[in-house]
């Protein structure tokens, strides 16, 4: 049967409750019937009780007639004639009333009354007659009406043998009818239940059935067999026909997913650095080429511990954690741990992500070998520019300030200026030595900043005095604004910071023209501004200025005397404070360098 589930489940209210409204109509008829027939028995035993009382009144009255008629008397001790037609009226009345609704009674009813009450009139005159005409007259006349009192004795006998009959009759039809009740109840309590059960176990297998081929179907689908096809179009085979759209899609996002992550793996392996997939505990679950070269395995390390690959300590010692928070990112320098247990120098960061198998760990390992180098290299640069270079200029400055004395004779005009020339590089590449073993120095955090509440108006003054002369000599104006603060810094770097600034916009200021030094508090910040009048930074320059080298031109150097460390050392001092450096310029209108400082 191709029905859907809400129609089976109706069919299996519906079916039983009209045969029980069926069964219900037939109790109801049975017991109506049973009533009527005990009204009936009722009916019958009043109408027959009422006939007798109209026979035994008939009687009565015909006796008293005829016993007046032959003795010339009323008998004692019955009624009087003039009550026997009260009598039969009355009696009469309640019979009609019985009778009422049954036209055959009635019929049968109105043809004894009629005869009866024609007979009575008769009756009365023979009285008359008695009187009249004497006994003997009488008598003839009472023989010539004693058939018809005889007919009318026999319908109401026969009117009483019928309700008798009734009467009888009547119990063993209620009898009857009590047990066809009783069948038909118990047949029909018997047949419901049958029916129900049918219907039941019939809907209950059909939909088993088909919830075992959609239960086998999610068995083939988890098997990654052929799915078997249910046929209907109940709720069952939508949930069949949606079921094998969801298997189609999640197939299809299968293969998607399949593809991209060969696409990922394909990038993975053409990574240059080492990356891997942790779990939480420092399981490795994905390993790329790069890390396997890097490590010297020939397979890849899956299934290892993260703390078999590489030293979960920073340079300084201190242990690395794994990154707890979803933003929280962990990145320090280490050394990896190679197949044959070599040390490589790696930078290492790592950060949680969400996967559809949980929370995991992205590690990735940078091989830094040859940055060490590099910085070894620097560092023995450093030392040859400290000592192999910075004592023989000593000794050529010095030898140029004893010309320049006039130690070794006197020179001409042209031979003074050719000495104070080569003095100024002399003194220029003494500057750049220097500037890059501070910014080296400060840079490795060998510098150790002092760090204290410090009056600003004071840091300003001494920078300001610092650079007055240099100012004075080219008719400079440096003006000083702000309001009293407090900073949290190193008085002697943040000094250093502002010579450098106020320096390089004196360098690039017009001759007698006017730098503005202020410092505004916003916020939790103290913001430092130089601003000069000069020739102001292109806005390609500004993105690069205090980057080592970087000048915005590359005569500044020998023109300006600059060396291109002097904002590098300056971006390196306030960072280490915790602020920050920038510069805002417009070509042709000058530039503002700022920088900004924790309040104290």
């Amino acid at each position: 049967m191709n029905l859907k589930i809400s129609h089976k489940l109706l069919l299996l209210v519906t079916v039983p409750l009209f045969f029980e409204l069926v069964f219900v109509g037939a109790l109801y008829y049975l017991l109506d019937q049973t009533e009527q027939e005990r009204a009936r028995e009722a009916h019958a035993r009043d109408l027959s009780k009422h006939l007798n009382r109209v026979h035994q009144i008939l009687l009565t009255a015909i006796a008293y007639d005829s016993s007046e008629v032959i003795s010339g008397e009323e008998p004692d001790g019955t009624p009087r004639k003039s009550s026997f037609g009260d009598m039969f009226r009355q009696e009469f009345a309640d019979i009609e009333k019985l009778v009422a609704g049954h036209p055959e009674e009635q019929h049968e009813l109105n043809q004894v009354k009629s005869r009866l009450f024609d007979t009575w009139v008769e009756m009365q005159k023979i009285r008359v007659e008695w009187k009249e005409a004497g006994a003997v007259a009488s008598l003839a006349y009472i023989k010539k009406v004693k058939p018809t009192f005889r007919a009318i004795v026999r319908d109401i006998d026969g009117l009483v043998a019928v309700e008798e009959r009734i009467e009888r009759e009547s119990p063993i039809i209620q009898r009857k009818q009590r047990e066809l009740i009783k069948g038909v109840l118990v047949g029909g309590i018997v047949f419901n239940i049958a029916l129900a059960l049918f219907l039941a176990l019939y809907f209950n297998r059909g939909i088993t059935n088909r919830l075992a081929v959609l239960l086998d179907n999610i068995r083939r689908h988890g098997a990654n067999l052929p799915l078997t096809q249910l046929s209907g179009s109940d709720e069952l085979s939508e949930v069949d026909r949606a079921f094998k759209d969801m298997v189609s899609k999640l197939k299809a996002a299968k293969r998607k997913e399949q593809a991209i992550l060969a696409n990922f793996v394909l990038l993975l392996e053409s990574l240059t650095v080492g990356v891997l997939l942790l779990k939480r505990d420092g399981e490795v679950e994905l390993a790329n080429l790069a890390l396997s070269n890097m490590l010297g395995y020939e397979d890849s390390p899956v299934k290892k511990n993260v703390r078999d690959l590489v030293y979960l300590t920073d340079a300084t010692g201190k242990p690395v954690k794994m990154p707890d928070g979803e933003d929280e990112k962990v990145w320090c320098e280490t050394d990896a741990i190679s197949r044959d247990g070599n040390s490589v120098p790696v930078e290492l960061g790592l950060r949680n992500i969400e996967t559809p198998d949980g929370e995991k760990v992205l590690a990735i390992m940078v091989d830094i070998t040859q940055r060490r180098e590099v910085e070894r290299l620097k560092q023995e640069f450093l030392s040859m520019v400290s000592h192999d270079l910075r004592t023989p200029l000593n000794s050529i400055q010095a030898f140029f300030e004893l010309v320049a004395d006039g130690i070794y004779g006197d020179l001409n005009e042209a031979g003074s200026k050719k000495v104070s020339l080569l003095e100024a590089e002399v003194g220029r590449l003494m500057r750049l030595i220097q500037q890059l073993l501070d910014l080296d120095r400060l840079q490795s955090g060998a510098v150790k900043l002092s760090i204290q509440n410090i009056e600003v108006a004071s840091l300003v003054e001494a920078s300001v005095n610092s650079v007055r002369s240099l100012a004075d000599s080219r008719g400079i104006e440096i003006e000083v604004l702000g309001s009293p603060l407090s900073v949290k810094a190193d008085a002697d770097k943040i000094i250093q910071v502002l010579v450098n600034l106020l320096s390089n916009a004196i360098k690039f200021s017009p001759d007698y023209s006017t730098i503005t030094v202020s410092v505004v508090r916003q916020g939790s910040q103290a913001i430092f501004k130089v601003l000069d009048r000069g020739r102001g930074i292109p806005i390609e320059a500004q993105a690069v200025i205090f980057e080592r080298f970087k000048q915005v031109r590359k005569s500044d150097a020998t023109r300006k005397g600059g060396t291109g460390l002097g904002l590098a050392i300056c971006r390196t001092i306030i960072e280490q404070h915790g602020g920050k450096i920038g510069v805002e310029s417009q070509e042709g209108a000058g530039s503002t360098f700022w920088f900004k400082l924790p309040v104290a």
